[in-house]
């Protein structure tokens, strides 16, 4: 493995580790301030705010990053002035999802519950797309750590509104509790994308890149396509057993995943950093360049995940969120299974990094088009599996891209190699 590149593993880490704290910080207030109904409706929102964000991010911005990685690093991070400009409009497209999400609760959640949702996710999915494209070209340019210090700033934000949410400081005490969640989530989203935007365009000058709406859009239609199905299943998939058994069923789904949520954090740091390599070997058809990257991130991976089914899985002594998110573990073995379908998800960010790279966007897209029927199908299992419906339906998807991913690729790098196999998770 390159020095520079485990150099910069911890850096990923850090940024990925210090967003998704925030997140899950975020979510903690939710779960502070709102009953199970409420957290019910949160996690509808917060499943359109994902599904809404997915849309500018797989139609112009990750084509953006393809891109870049054609280029020397030097000149990847003064990209972003002109891909967050075309981004804008696609990215305010995105917030129509809350709106989807506000008509799937209106039968279980009043105004005074959905206007807060409406206004504070809507902020949040138009930002979030743009901070975690401005974040991940920081990474690509090869200033990992500038990426980590915008995440930073995201954090300490969030711990703001925690601490203010803890001593009940009159400004919060006189605002609704459902404006505090996704508005102190937001407004993070805003300050760290400031932070990362001013450190991406210093630097070396762009290079002479045809960054337009359409000639983006025809890269990234199929990545759309990829991307927003996955999402829109888990969305409907939500929205479904909401529907179904009650929007309490779905909160104690949604604590559990909370619970899961740190393995997330493991994926997203080792996929910032070791997925530009990953990339880089779609791109040059040659299996070897990402192997050691690709073996490093299952290593970790599958070590840290074991560690952490064996400790946050149940309710005991030494695991920590147990006292953090106690409603995770209401429901016997739902934070098990949890923790497994976020394992199951991780594991094929390799993969699609390799697939991406080289420019199999429509192989992607059939793929998960077709995988993401799982989470929908076992979603109408709700009456009978209740809150394990959503986790069992995200696990179903997960293990079937990750078996399939291996055909395009081993396919994709055999139009090099000839008839030898090479399929760098081998």
């Amino acid at each position: 493995m390159d020095h520079t590149l485990r150099s910069r593993v911890p850096a990923g880490l850090v940024d990925s580790g210090t967003a998704s704290i925030a997140s899950f910080l975020a979510a903690l207030i939710a779960t502070w301030t709102l009953d199970a109904a409420g957290l019910g409706v949160y996690a509808v929102f917060f499943s359109a705010y994902l599904f809404g964000s997915f849309l500018p991010r797989n139609l112009v911005l990750l084509p953006v990053e393809i891109a870049a990685v054609a280029h020397p690093p030097g000149k990847r991070g003064p990209m972003v002035a002109r891909s967050v400009r075309i981004g804008l409009g696609p990215s305010f497209v995105g917030v129509a999802a809350i709106g989807i999400a506000a008509l799937a609760s209106l039968r279980v959640a009043g105004s005074d519950l959905l206007v807060p949702m409406i206004v504070t996710a809507g902020i949040t999915t138009f930002v979030a797309p743009l901070r975690d494209h401005v974040r991940r070209m920081l990474h690509l340019a090869g200033r990992s750590w500038h990426a980590a210090a915008a995440s930073v700033a995201m954090l300490l934000t969030v711990v703001g509104a925690v601490v203010l949410v803890l001593i009940e400081a009159p400004l919060i005490v006189v605002i609704p509790a459902a404006w505090i969640p996704f508005g102190a989530f937001g407004l993070a989203n805003i300050v760290s994308l400031a932070v990362a935007f001013v450190l991406a365009v210093r630097g070396h000058e762009a290079p002479e890149e045809d960054l337009t709406l359409r000639g983006l859009a025809r890269t990234g239609g199929w990545l759309t396509v990829s991307g927003l199905s996955a999402r829109a299943a888990v969305f409907a998939a939500s929205a479904l057993i909401t529907n179904l058994v009650g929007a309490e069923v779905m909160g104690f789904a949604e604590a559990a995943r909370l619970a899961a949520q740190p393995l997330m954090v493991l994926g997203f740091g080792l996929d910032d950093v070791l997925s530009p390599q990953a990339m880089e070997a779609g791109l040059r058809r040659d299996p070897d360049v990402a192997r050691p990257s690709v073996r490093l991130y299952f290593g970790l991976v599958s070590v840290i995940s074991l560690l952490y089914l064996v400790v946050a899985s149940f309710d005991w002594p030494l695991n920590p969120m147990a006292y953090l998110v106690p409603l995770a573990y209401a429901v016997p073995g739902l934070a098990a299974v949890s923790v497994l379908a976020v394992v199951a998800d991780i594991i094929t960010y390799p993969y699609r990094a390799q697939l991406m790279g080289g420019r199999q966007e429509r192989a992607l897209a059939r793929m998960d088009v077709v995988t993401s029927a799982a989470p929908i199908v076992l979603a109408f299992t709700a009456p009978i599996t209740a809150s394990f419906a959503r986790a069992l339906g995200s696990m179903a998807q997960g293990v079937l891209q990750f078996l399939w991913y291996r055909g395009p690729l081993g396919r994709m790098y055999r139009e090099r190699v000839g008839s030898k196999e090479a399929t760098v998770g081998d």
